[in-house]
C-alpha cells in the first residue's frame, strides 16, 4: 500500500516513508496498516484493541496511545496522518472517503497503491 510518500509492504512487514525505511515493532506495523486501510474512518481504541490483539499478547485502551506516540514519531512527517479524536480513538487522514461517491477525494494528493509481497507475487498492481 502506497500513500503519498508512505508505502507499506505488508508481506514483509515493512514501512518505508520519503524511500527510507521506518523500523517498526510487529504491534506499529499492524496499527499502522489497520488505521491506513480505514482512511478518515474514526476508530475506537476498543476497535483497535480488537483488531491488534493476538491471543498470546494482552493490550489495553491506553497501550493504543503508547503505540500510537511510537508511531508518529517514527514516522516523522507522514505520523502527522495519524490524528486523535477526542473522547473515541483515531484516524488515518491521508485520504478521505467522499460519502457522496465511491471515489476517493483528497485535501491532499494521496495515491493509495495496493501491491502484494515480492515472495508471493511479482510486486504488479491489483
Amino acid at each position: 500500500m502506497r500513500i503519498n510518500d508512505l508505502t507499506l509492504h505488508r508481506g514483509r512487514y515493512e514501512a518505508w516513508t520519503d524511500g527510507a525505511r521506518v523500523s517498526l515493532t510487529f504491534m506499529e506495523f499492524q496499527l499502522l496498516d489497520y488505521l491506513a486501510k480505514n482512511p478518515g474512518r474514526a476508530l475506537s481504541r476498543r476497535q483497535i484493541v480488537d483488531e491488534l490483539h493476538s491471543g498470546s499478547q494482552s493490550i489495553s485502551d491506553r497501550s493504543v496511545d503508547v503505540l500510537v506516540a511510537g508511531l508518529r514519531k517514527k514516522l516523522g512527517c507522514d505520523g502527522n496522518k495519524i490524528q486523535a479524536v477526542p473522547s473515541v480513538g483515531y484516524k488515518f487522514t491521508a485520504a478521505e472517503w467522499d460519502a457522496g461517491s465511491t471515489e476517493m477525494s483528497r485535501s491532499e494528493p494521496a495515491r493509495l497503491v495496493y501491491r502484494r509481497s515480492p515472495a508471493v507475487n511479482s510486486g504488479e498492481e491489483y
